[in-house]
């Protein structure tokens, strides 16, 4: 199994080298449904016709998850001392994908092959008897599937919008990074605006928006988010800084959207509940 994510690996970096990073858009909704239910099906089946193969055991073992979890650590070093940059002038590192490491085909690659790996460990282990499933087990690996499976396919239904909130005139338009517009299912009206200077030189210190989202007043401020919906925050990341009078015609609005952040937050919150029974249940052994 080693020998055949080597080739996958290597396979893999070749396509990079020829085609370049992934873009996550192109497997939005509900194409990344489509290919999350394709593969669960697709590991039950090959749990269930070939669960007692040697190379399915292989799949599923402990040996095979240290040496994919170092493959992933040692391409986010790698990575990691590289700036990213989406920058062709970088050379051979951009093609490499070292770049924009995060969406290398080789990295999204592993990660693939990861969810897959703990697929056909869940699917075995819920095909025992009740009793034998172990909460723990299934809950921690339960958890880092679906924190995983949300960081991999919710890439691609993530958005960072900006939107330029005016001072009495309402909008419903944002932007995204290569200027398409999208529609907001809120109105954004600039409401007031207070700017903190230091007495000191008079630069600015801290600034503070109060928008009407449909009607209803919120105080935004640097490094202090709003949440408009289940899945939009918005972030105060500008103003207008020729008003003469501190008093800035608009506003602009960072606004991200992350439809899979709470099955991402449960996968967390299931993977700390199931490490942390393991380790107790290990201590309790032990005395």
């Amino acid at each position: 199994m080693k020998a055949l994510t080597a080739t996958y690996v290597i396979a893999l970096t070749v396509l990079q080298i020829a085609f370049g990073n992934l873009e996550p858009r192109l497997f939005a909704f509900p194409l990344n449904f489509a290919i999350l239910a394709g593969m669960i099906i697709v590991c039950a089946v090959v749990e269930r016709e070939y669960g007692k193969s040697q190379w399915v055991k292989s799949l599923r073992s402990t040996d095979f998850s240290f040496f994919l979890l170092c493959l992933i650590a040692a391409w986010c070093v790698a990575g990691g001392c590289v700036p990213q940059t989406d920058a062709a002038s970088a050379g051979w590192l951009y093609r490499l994908g070292l770049t924009g490491f995060a969406t290398s085909l080789p990295f999204v690659g592993l990660l693939a092959l990861l969810t897959v790996h703990l697929t056909v460990i869940i699917i075995h282990r819920l095909r025992r008897p009740v009793r034998q499933w172990g909460f723990t087990f299934i809950a921690a690996h339960a958890g880092l599937w679906l924190a995983l499976v949300a960081g991999l396919l919710g890439s691609a239904d993530m958005k960072d919008l900006r939107c330029v909130a005016m001072r009495g005139q309402e909008t419903r338009t944002a932007y995204d990074k290569k200027g398409h517009i999208n529609a907001l299912p809120y109105a954004v009206e600039l409401k007031d605006f207070r700017v903190e200077r230091s007495e000191a030189d008079n630069s600015v210190v801290q600034y503070e928006a109060t928008i009407s989202l449909d009607g209803e007043r919120v105080a935004l401020s640097v490094n202090h988010p709003h949440a408009a919906t289940w899945q939009d925050k918005l972030y105060l990341v500008s103003y207008d800084h020729n008003a003469a009078d501190n008093k800035p015609a608009y506003c602009v609005l960072q606004i991200v959207r992350q439809p899979w952040q709470a099955p991402m937050c449960l996968g967390i919150a299931l993977l700390l509940f199931g490490v942390g029974g393991m380790l107790l249940s290990k201590i309790q052994a032990k005395q």
